[in-house]
């Protein structure tokens, strides 16, 4: 089917499927869909009317984009990493949300840096740099000590998940920038996140966040 890409041997990633689409998910084996388009979205109930009756399990977990909720992707991480779940297409109006997920687990495992889900995200063919919704929402998250939490609950509540979380890191790249380097870092996120409390400016905030991805790939 066009507009989907295997992330793994285990999740598909695409757009909304159409009923051929579902035909062939079928025929290759794929046992789960989850949708994570929000309710606005939706414009009929056709795609999970037509799965279910081709006997394959649907579920929906409504993303909003300006609005993402830790919860809704946990629930999203509940569905993806359940081994009786697999395969599975994981899919959303545009394909990013997903792509975005996983990502960010992946990120959260090996201690990644969050300029590299954005590049990683451009080499799957889906890029983020015009997506401010997502990008705020993965800038804060992974800045923040909701990361730790979210792997925790995850090993919780899937054991399996165990050997996932005890996967090498990447050895961290030797920081080239001084104490007034990452002075700037901070003070550039100061001052983003000040402008858009301010006027919620969206091309003055990708600016911003742009820029501190740039410094960022600088460390």
């Amino acid at each position: 089917m066009q507009n989907a890409k295997k992330f793994n041997d285990r999740i598909t990633i695409g757009i909304v499927p159409t009923e051929e689409d579902l035909q062939q998910l079928k025929q290759i084996g794929v046992k789960t869909l989850v949708d994570l388009r929000e309710e606005r979205e939706k414009f009929s109930g056709q795609v999970g009317e037509r799965a279910q009756q081709l006997g394959l399990r649907y579920v929906a977990i409504p993303v909003s984009r300006d609005d993402i909720k830790l919860e809704d992707v946990l629930k999203f991480y509940q569905v993806a990493f359940e081994q009786r779940n697999e395969p599975i297409y994981a899919f959303s109006r545009f394909g990013k949300k997903p792509l975005t997920f996983l990502l960010l687990f992946e990120a959260g495992i090996r201690g990644e840096p969050v300029q590299r889900i954005f590049r990683k995200a451009s080499n799957f063919g889906l890029s983020l740099d015009g997506d401010l919704s997502i990008q705020e929402f993965v800038v804060r998250f992974i800045n923040s000590n909701e990361m730790d939490k979210m792997l925790e609950t995850m090993r919780t509540h899937i054991p399996s998940l165990e050997d996932k979380m005890k996967a090498p890191r990447e050895a961290p790249r030797p920081a080239t920038l001084d104490r007034a380097g990452t002075d700037r870092i901070q003070v550039a996120l100061a001052n983003a996140t000040a402008a858009w409390a301010l006027n919620h400016d969206s091309l003055a905030l990708r600016t911003s966040l742009l820029g501190v991805v740039r410094l960022l790939d600088d460390l």
